[in-house]
């Protein structure tokens, strides 16, 4: 979600006359005249400076440019001294939509209609019935599969969760990041036990979901709240940080009733985020492979359907292959029909799904002595036959996806990281080192054998993509 579309309420500031600071800030005051304090939260969320930017942005097309600068300042300064307290449901809802969620589904309840409330009064972001809690997780984790937290689900404590959990395990499984938001009993009737409480409930999930947490009850003390409510915001970002970080998995927030609907939040402990860490590849392993690249005479990438989710794949394969005249290979799955995306001509050196019984592809994999695979996951015996005795590199986004799979070796590299910056960083180093593109080491045969062994009919295919095209559409919309 673009930033500015967290202040589309502003776009509304035309129809009431010559546009000044009050103007201005009595959008950000309820009708009574109080502060609105999740709208507040929309402008400060990512702190002062952002905030200063983001509204110079909104109003520059109205005003001018140095005089929406002044603006923008004096409408931030007059806000952070306001005394505005949020509830947690609004507080869930402005972090959402700060942190790019367009779309959340919910099947409402009790525990949870205070999050759905609050999600709708936010501009920009869909609040969809998703008529069931597993459901709901289902829609959220396909509304990420490509673009991680583009969709959110709120669901039901405990009997919602516990039947959304084949859903999440799913969305765990298929690698889709998303945020699953859990209402859950107020904390000061938890311990009776209601119809939808159950003890201990996210920790009892522990071994089919990698990051939960659950917010405890509201501090008595000003100064405690305070403490707690910053605790609270940065779990909720770390949440979505978790869920967005390669390799993609669900995360489970659980929120009480009584810390959803109360207003105690004040609107500074929410102000800043901290500071977010950029996924890194090992320099030690790049540089041990790229040496194996540059011995390599014959080296060959075999790629998984799972690297195709991270934009800029295509072109990173594209690039390494060429300056290595290495031939590309796709896994071919023979379990039925399935609906993953396939690389084409956009990577000139691709030669095809890999059939293991086709001898152009038997040759190739006889002849290459390096072999690469990128973000492999299900590249075993059963899948795509024997591998070669080579030695082999292996970059990816999870060590134990492809420490499974038992074809590395002592002797082998494997490179863990986001994998478009690390053939991107391969390959640059290459192009500093290796002088110079290599001629394809392969011949047009391997080419001729990138025609699917069973196709399908014309009708079947367009079917096909179509479907991807629309998934691609709709997810990223």
């Amino acid at each position: 979600m673009k930033t500015e579309s967290r202040l589309t309420f502003l776009a509304r500031i035309r129809d009431f006359g010559p546009i000044d600071s009050g103007t201005v800030l009595s959008h950000f005051r309820r009708p009574d005249g109080t502060p609105d304090a999740l709208r507040c939260l929309l402008l400060l969320a990512r702190g002062r400076t952002e905030g200063e930017h983001l509204l110079e942005k909104v109003l520059c097309d109205d005003v001018g440019v140095p005089e929406a600068a002044r603006l923008a300042r004096a409408v931030v300064d007059e806000v952070l001294g306001w005394e505005a307290y949020l509830t947690g449901a609004e507080a869930v809802a402005g972090l959402l939509a700060v942190e790019g969620v367009a779309t959340v589904f919910i099947y409402a309840g009790t525990s949870e209609l205070a999050l759905g409330d609050a999600v709708d009064r936010v501009d920009g972001v869909r609040l969809i019935n998703g008529r069931g809690d597993k459901e709901s997780a289902f829609l959220a984790a396909g509304a990420s599969l490509l673009d991680a937290n583009r969709g959110a689900a709120i669901v039901h404590g405990a009997r919602g969760l516990t039947n959304a959990m084949g859903a999440i395990a799913d969305a765990r499984r298929g690698e889709a990041g998303t945020l699953v938001v859990v209402g859950l009993p107020s904390t000061g009737s938890a311990r009776f036990l209601p119809p939808h409480g159950e003890p201990g409930l996210l920790d009892g999930l522990s071994g089919l979901v990698d990051w939960q947490w659950q917010a405890g009850p509201i501090p008595p003390d000003v100064e405690a709240r305070s403490r707690e409510a910053g605790r609270f915001a940065d779990q909720l970002r770390e949440a979505l940080a978790f869920s967005s970080r390669m390799p993609h998995r669900p995360a489970l927030f659980g929120l009480p009733q009584d810390v959803a609907e109360q207003r105690w939040m004040p609107l500074a402990a929410l102000e800043s985020a901290p500071e977010q860490t950029v996924s890194v590849v090992d320099d030690a392993a790049r540089e041990a492979a790229v040496e194996q690249l540059l011995r390599a005479q014959r080296p060959l990438l075999l790629v998984d359907d799972p690297a195709l989710r991270y934009p800029g794949m295509r072109q990173a394969l594209d690039r390494i292959s060429a300056e290595l005249g290495a031939p590309v290979l796709q896994v071919r799955y023979r379990r039925g029909p399935m609906l993953f995306e396939r690389l084409g001509s956009e990577v000139a050196n691709f030669v095809g799904w890999l059939d293991r019984f086709h001898p152009a592809h038997q040759d190739l994999l006889e002849s290459c002595d390096l072999l690469m695979t990128v973000e492999d996951r299900n590249i075993y015996e059963r899948v795509v036959g024997p591998l070669p005795g080579c030695r082999k590199i292996a970059v990816n986004t999870d060590s134990e996806k492809v420490l499974k799979n038992e074809y590395l070796e002592e002797k082998d590299i494997l490179v863990i990281g986001d994998p478009v910056r690390a053939l991107d960083e391969m390959t640059q180093v290459l192009r500093n080192r290796g002088g110079g593109r290599r001629t394809p080491w392969f011949s047009d045969d391997a080419r001729t054998a990138a025609a699917i062994p069973e196709p399908a009919t014309a009708l079947l295919s367009s079917l096909g993509l179509a479907v991807v095209l629309w998934r691609k559409r709709v997810s990223r919309a």
